[in-house]
């Protein structure tokens, strides 16, 4: 289940410099390749530049790996993504419910024709309440411009909320850090800091906007990570655009008092300032993920 949960999370995000999310989609990404594989992943869009297909090839078979669809309805708001591996039961579903004013109602995790997470959205002022009064509430808390600032959590009905997470921001609005509380405890704390080019960030495409701006895929991420227990995406072996309008450049990560430099990421770029080559480097161990993209 974890390893599906986070294949279908790694085909998503995107951020601006006053919200959450950069729609300025001027340039849509045409393919990824992955250099020293046989792996490309190649996108599709309808005639509103809406992205609708991600075809995971490999090119050595040659065969498709997975499809990743995206279903819009008659107000172009996305309702499914839909993951079909190589076996046909390997089907993962994630729905979308929106109220009448476009906020998101219901997000429901469908993998392999069962219902495994359904997460009902309520909102109060500049409060986002998930599974209200239910044994495990969540609560995401935005500021005056809509920027997620904090989230809070409880596990039973009349229990208290804590502290489960806070983000800060830089003055281009990009995430400078992430701070990720373990159990409640304020000794089991992680926090991951962001730095950044000043380059445009092509991976909005695979974010949707809602209402003031702010980014369904950011807000499905933290869902993900507060009722599953994954490990956060935002320690990514690949790269998340929903933290920021620009491209990430380091991760660094205070684990308890313990720090250490996670990753690097190397860039060249057009005319047009967007990335044609990233590498990313682990520094761990040190190896490298070198990848190609191109634009319509």
């Amino acid at each position: 289940m974890r390893k599906i949960i986070l294949i279908a999370i790694l085909t998503l995000f995107g951020c601006t410099k006053s919200d959450d999310l950069n729609i300025k989609k001027n340039k849509l990404i045409q393919r990824i390749e992955y250099l020293g594989t046989h792996k490309v992943d190649l996108f599709y869009y309808n005639n509103k530049n809406q992205l609708t297909l991600i075809e995971k090839r490999n090119n050595y078979y040659p065969k498709i790996d997975a499809k990743i669809q995206y279903k819009y309805n008659s107000n172009d708001q996305l309702i499914s993504i839909t993951q079909v591996d190589q076996c046909p039961s390997c089907r993962n579903d994630f729905l979308y419910e929106y109220y009448p004013d476009g906020n998101l109602k219901t997000i429901k995790f469908d993998f392999q024709n069962r219902t495994d997470y359904v997460y009902h959205l309520e909102y109060e002022n500049n409060v986002i309440i998930v599974n209200r009064n239910a044994n495990h509430e969540y609560r995401i808390f935005l500021d005056a411009n809509y920027k997620i600032i904090k989230t809070e959590t409880r596990y039973q009905v009349d229990g208290d909320l804590f502290l489960k997470e806070e983000f800060k921001y830089n003055s281009g609005g990009n995430t400078e850090s992430y701070m990720l509380k373990g159990g409640g405890s304020a000794s089991n704390i992680k926090t991951y800091s962001y730095t950044y080019d000043d380059m445009n960030n092509p991976f909005s495409v695979k974010d949707f906007a809602l209402p003031n701006n702010l980014s369904l895929k950011k807000i499905e991420e933290l869902l993900i990570i507060e009722y599953t227990n994954n490990h956060p995406s935002m320690d990514p072996n690949f790269y998340f655009g929903y933290l920021g309008g620009n491209n990430i450049l380091s991760i660094d990560v205070n684990d308890k008092g313990s720090f250490y430099h996670l990753k690097e990421f190397n860039y060249f770029y057009n005319r047009d300032n967007y990335p044609t080559a990233i590498t990313i480097k682990d520094m761990k161990d040190n190896s490298l993920i070198p990848l190609n993209l191109f634009y319509y």
